[in-house]
């Protein structure tokens, strides 16, 4: 059994001398393959492939626009293509329908934090200026749309907020007139003191019933008061701004994984030279 072992043991000690042998041998083949790999990307990378760079923003949503508050909704807007038709013409960048489509998918809408409703925004082209300039253009459309819905929405709650107040200012009108009366008929000394009772009390039933009535307003009126002070519109946190640096090509990956590739295809040549060699 040890004879067994030590047997293999001498096998792989010598198949792995073997390989050593084929790569060194071979070295100046594997390292030329390797740099030429180094040397095309290069080329590609820094002559070829033109730059690409990135504009990136960061808006919060309205908390009270409706379905423009729903970060699902944003998504579809921002990339709609009745958004990129009237940025094409607003900025005239005569893209034909196709390439506005294709442009679509250059932009990212990312959550900061799950269920937030605050959205960074990146977008890309070869030149920096469109890129800050679509990705400005597609917030100002969102943003127009937001505050109008935003806008509506306010409206109707100050109209309802409105409508309370006058309201209650009617009911404490009449729960004054109404106490007037009974004193007025309290003083009266036309009438008995039994039908002094009866009617106080009769009022005083009234004028609970006017009351309770008018702190329900009173508390739809606060309601009606957080709401408003609560209502926030779509904001823009951090305005599009474009990196000096281009996003892409990525030159330094791109030359480590040519290298990478080089250096792998030259292993692969030369065993494959050597294993054609013996036949």
């Amino acid at each position: 059994m040890n004879n067994h072992t030590s047997n293999v043991d001498e096998m792989i000690e010598i198949d792995l001398r073997e390989y050593l042998k084929i790569l060194l041998d071979r070295k100046e083949m594997i390292i030329g393959l390797m740099v030429i790999a180094i040397l095309i990307s290069g080329l590609v990378s820094f002559f070829v492939l033109e730059p690409i760079y990135q504009a990136e923003a960061t808006i919060s949503l309205s908390n009270r626009a409706g379905s423009y508050s729903d970060v699902g909704t944003a998504r579809q807007m921002l990339q709609s293509m009745e958004y990129f038709d009237r940025i094409n013409e607003k900025l005239g960048l005569g893209l034909a329908q196709d390439q506005l489509r294709g442009i679509r998918n250059n932009l990212e809408i990312n959550e900061v934090y799950e269920g937030d409703e605050i959205l960074e925004l990146s977008f890309q082209r070869k030149e920096p200026e469109e890129a800050q300039l679509v990705l400005d253009s597609l917030i100002e459309l969102f943003r127009s749309d937001s505050q109008e819905r935003f806008g509506r929405n306010q409206a109707r709650i100050e109209r309802s907020l409105e409508q309370v107040e006058i309201e209650v200012a009617r009911l404490e009108e009449g729960l004054v007139e109404r106490e007037d009366r009974i004193d007025q008929l309290l003083t009266a000394e036309e009438l008995s003191t039994a039908d002094k009772i009866i009617l106080s009390n009769e009022f005083g039933s009234k004028i609970n019933d006017l009351e309770q009535l008018r702190y329900s307003l009173l508390e739809r009126e606060y309601e009606l008061e957080e709401k408003l002070d609560a209502m926030e519109e779509m904001q823009v946190i951090n305005q599009p701004i474009v990196s000096d640096n281009p996003v892409a090509p990525n030159k330094k990956l791109n030359l480590a994984i040519a290298g990478v590739l080089g250096l792998m295809l030259g292993v692969f040549v030369a065993f494959m030279k050597e294993f054609l060699s013996e036949y």
